[in-house]
């Protein structure tokens, strides 16, 4: 499940990973794979900015207001209003509201 706030801005060649599910894989009975597959939310916040070609992991809230950097690995939580970047995102500041 992917849920996207307002006013999100959202730039090319995103990828969220919400699902995991190596059923249609040649893999598929491989007991190491089937422990791989998960479902987790992922969830923007209102007056997210999320920059081109990053990843958003499953189970990870990014926070009202928050932006994230071109090629940025989401790997966790964010905190509103601030501005994360890098492969795993860091913080980098925290925005004046």
């Amino acid at each position: 499940m992917v849920v996207i706030g307002d006013r999100c801005a959202l730039a090319t060649n995103i990828t969220i990973i919400a699902d995991s599910n190596p059923n249609n894989s040649i893999l598929k009975d491989l007991k190491s794979v089937k422990n791989c597959i998960f479902s987790k939310p992922v969830i923007l916040e209102s007056d997210v900015w999320v920059g081109a070609n990053a990843i958003i992991l499953g189970g990870v809230r990014i926070a009202e207001g928050s932006i994230i950097g071109a090629g940025a690995l989401v790997n966790k939580d964010t905190e509103p209003y601030s501005v994360y970047a890098g492969v795993p995102i860091r913080k980098l500041r925290e925005l004046k509201r």
